[in-house]
């Protein structure tokens, strides 16, 4: 054809389409795709990369992570950042081994484009990212891009990458002088042997006050070098165990071998010093020298004895805040309107106590089912302890000699016994299995017959009000309906023997109506009394005290009116007028209503937090915990109520105790949100 001969046509090799020309070079055949794979694309100027399918429940283009783009721009680059580095390292390898859809070899970034391509794709070069119209969208996908291309950059150099990567081996940190080291302790020593030779001087000989700051360097040596939790519940076994010197312990007719560190934490360090101006006693000591520490730990960032644990519940913290605050200005009124200075600071010490040790409790105690477990064990040792004196007492003294006594040990050792018992129950109800119920038989008998002797009536009131509330606050099961048909069965049984005991004065000396005789003594006082109650006479006086300050607040150091004139126990009680039996009255009159309101809310709150966390906690430790806390509040109220609650370490400490457990628990189990330190956190 047109003088050239004609050239047979090759045929068509298999599965190939016609070969055309396009500007004078032959097309090469496309490859087949990869299974399972899309036909690829560029991206960022690299030649065909694989678009992998798109992942569920993801959103357009528009919106990444599930967010929009163009809401929060900023937030979306800070959370896409750790994303570059695995970002930049697949995109190097497909670069290197994916071939372009011409079969040409990979281009360099800068190479050219039409101009369709570059109103879409990213001229890596120059980092710049031309959009076709400005938006904040826009605004953070340039952003975004640029810190890919960096990251990219820097990937070749991890040296400029990460300033602190380096391959040469680290270096070990420099250890400390001998010579500073020796100075140090030699400063020590010579500071310990002047301050023995200074209060032996000051101490007249004695070898209880020459001992003191040997005493006091081991255990500052001691506390800076435990972790706090394991500090505080020391201090915490030894509150519960020793006697407690304030009311009388052992009725006074006994000292345990446990009295000299009994005489160090409960007296006024000026009555064992002879210094004028200790006039705070041995526990208010330790409890500031841990309050310093954990300070200077904070402060110093000492992490690795203490680490941060569960953070509280932010309203808890300010109602501690705003009970201190009003108990200082309550102070300070009562003063200044004629108040004794000296009774002032008995009638407050514990009120005080409570918010402290509150804060120092919510640090030092991380909140973790196994910080409850160890606690639950200490107080157990500390009662069985206590049980054992107790009976010791009763059956190897008083017994033999055939003495009568009110109490045994002391009347704040029913905020110990009632809370343990009522731990043993819940734990019954909340995991009733043999593994964990073995070792109830072994100290639950021993702890109930020191309550017995101690024979406190508020502990039984205590126990079956806390009994009751176990009950009634757990979740229907096979084990509940039974008590609660066995209660509805015996109810007539039980009220036929109260009526039966009622009457039995003649056999009020027999145990088997012992129970009702109690029953009959907490509704009409005191058959030993003759007259009129001395606790009813004495809650009268303190409701006219109130009547005559209803209005201004009565303030502390201040004593109460008796326009009924009460018995006199100034042999037994010197400052009686000052410290009535029902401290909860009495707070009433000292703080008027805002007054006993900002006292008292902590204790509200906390049960109101604790009612919360209970449905939502799941391990049965966490659970019984909740119940003792509620417990030992329950046991609190009732001792404010008729035995001056608060003007006991044990409630201030406990009730400290109890706030602090039921508050990481709150936030634990999601009853209550914990604070967020930052707006976006």
């Amino acid at each position: 054809m047109f003088g050239v001969a004609n050239v047979p046509t090759p045929p068509l090799l298999p599965k190939e389409k016609p070969s055309t020309e396009m500007f004078g070079v032959a097309n090469v055949p496309t490859p087949p795709l990869l299974p399972k794979e899309k036909p690829s694309t560029e991206i960022f100027g690299v030649a065909n990369v694989p678009t992998p399918l798109p992942l569920p429940k993801e959103k357009p283009s528009t919106e990444m992570f599930g967010e929009s783009v163009a809401q929060r721009p900023e937030e979306l680059v800070t959370r896409i950042k750790p994303l570059s580095a695995i970002f930049a390292k697949s995109h190097r390898s497909a670069a290197a081994a994916a071939p372009t859809p011409t079969g040409e070899p990979p281009q360099p970034h800068g190479r050219s484009r039409t101009e369709g391509e570059e109103k879409t794709r990213v001229n890596i070069s120059a980092h710049t990212f031309k959009p076709e119209a400005a938006s904040p969208a826009a605004h953070a996908e340039r952003t975004v891009v640029k810190h890919f291309n960096e990251v990219g950059r820097r990937a070749h150099n991890p040296q400029e990458a990460f300033p602190s990567f380096s391959l040469e081996p680290a270096k070990a940190p420099k250890a400390r002088s001998p010579v500073w080291r020796f100075v140090f302790r030699a400063s020590l020593v010579l500071g310990l042997v002047s301050m023995t030779a200074l209060m032996a001087a000051f101490g007249n000989g004695s070898l209880l006050v020459t001992a003191l700051p040997t005493v006091v360097f081991i255990l500052a040596i001691l506390l800076f070098r435990l972790p706090l939790r394991t500090s505080t519940l020391c201090l915490l076994f030894l509150m519960l165990v020793c006697d407690y010197l304030p009311e009388g312990p052992h009725s006074g007719l006994w000292a345990s071998p446990l009295a000299p560190i009994a005489n160090l934490l409960f007296l006024n360090l000026s009555a064992s010093t002879g210094i004028s101006l200790l006039r705070l006693t041995g526990l208010d000591a330790a409890v500031i020298l841990l309050l310093f520490v954990g300070i200077w730990r904070r402060a110093f960032r000492v992490e690795h004895l203490d680490p941060p644990g569960t953070p509280s519940v932010r309203q808890l913290n300010f109602l501690l805040v705003l009970q201190f605050a009003v108990v200082l200005a309550l102070d300070v009124w009562g003063v200044a309107t004629g108040g004794d200075f000296n009774e002032a600071l008995w009638q407050l010490r514990q009120m005080l106590l409570f918010p402290v040790m509150g804060f120092f409790f919510l640090h030092a105690i991380p909140g973790r089912t196994e910080d409850f477990r160890l606690i639950a064990r200490v107080i157990v040792a500390a009662a069985v302890v206590k049980s054992i004196i107790g009976v010791y007492f009763m059956r190897a003294i008083v017994w033999p000699n055939g003495w009568e006594v009110e109490f045994t040990t002391s009347h704040s050792d029913t905020l110990l016994f009632v809370p343990v018992l009522t731990m043993a129950v819940a734990l019954v109800f909340e995991r009733p299995i043999a593994k964990t119920l073995w070792h109830l038989p072994l100290w639950v008998p021993i702890v109930f017959l020191g309550m017995k002797y101690n024979d406190r009536r508020l502990a039984y009131v205590a126990l079956v009000i806390s009994i009751i509330t176990v009950l009634v606050m757990l979740p229907w099961s096979r084990i509940k309906r039974s008590a609660f048909q066995a209660l509805v069965v015996l109810s007539p049984i039980f009220s036929l023997y109260v009526a039966v005991g009622w009457k039995a004065d003649a056999l009020h000396h027999n145990p088997i109506w012992g129970p009702a005789q109690m029953i009959k003594s907490l509704i009409k006082g005191d058959p030993n009394q003759t007259g009129a109650d001395y606790r009813d006479m004495e809650n009268f006086n303190v409701l006219y005290t109130w009547s005559e300050n209803a209005i201004l607040p009565l303030g502390f150091g201040h004593r109460f009116q008796e326009p009924i004139v009460l018995p006199d126990i100034s042999f037994i009680m010197p400052t009686y007028q000052f410290h009535p039996h029902n401290t909860i009255l009495w707070m009433w009159t000292i703080g008027g209503l805002f007054g006993f309101t900002a006292m008292f809310l902590p204790v509200v709150a906390l049960i109101f937090f604790a009612a919360r966390s209970y449905p939502r906690t799941l391990h049965p430790v966490d659970r019984t915990a909740i119940f003792t806390a509620l417990s030992f509040v329950i046991t609190y109220l009732a001792q404010c109520w008729g035995d001056m609650g608060t003007r006991s370490y044990f409630g201030s400490m406990g009730l400290a105790l109890s706030l602090t457990v039921i508050s990481k628990l709150a936030v634990r189990s999601g009853a209550w949100p914990a604070p967020h330190k930052h707006p976006l956190a």
